[in-house]
């Protein structure tokens, strides 16, 4: 993170598609047939690769504590800090976090449904990127 807050769109959007891409795990599965403690594939599906699985079945608050190596859960870091960031925006503006999954999985906020319309969609995404750095930059000064 740097020291500076992004303070354009197109600075808020660099920031967010790479804090966005940097979380995202590079394989979706691995070699085998998936298989955990409630059964398996009997169709012979793909293994999911772990990381995968963190996302789409783990918490956006998840961390790296690790109760066997850490004396305190106040010292470990978020393992998705940018998805735990949206889930925080989330709980006080659900259709601005909604957009900004939407940016982020097509990476381009003029793909925005035409719900907002087409002259305040500039500004709406320039709010929404806002107030995803002051949550994600207040987590990262908390953790620091």
């Amino acid at each position: 993170m740097s020291d500076r807050a992004p303070r354009t769109l197109g600075q808020l959007m660099a920031w967010f598609v790479s804090a966005w891409g940097e979380e995202m795990p590079v394989r979706v599965h691995e070699r085998g047939v998936w298989h955990d403690q409630s059964g398996g594939s009997a169709l012979g599906s793909p293994a999911m690769a772990p990381a995968m699985r963190r996302l789409t079945e783990g918490s956006p608050y998840a961390t790296d504590f690790d109760p066997r190596l850490d004396l305190w859960e106040g010292e470990a870091a978020p393992l998705t800090p940018i998805r735990a960031a949206l889930a925080e925006l989330r709980r006080s503006s659900p259709f601005m976090a909604r957009d900004l999954w939407r940016i982020a999985c097509c990476g381009d906020w003029r793909a925005l449904d035409a719900w907002i319309p087409e002259r305040y969609r500039e500004a709406y995404v320039h709010e929404a990127l806002r107030r995803l750095w002051r949550i994600y930059a207040h987590r990262e000064a908390e953790a620091a």
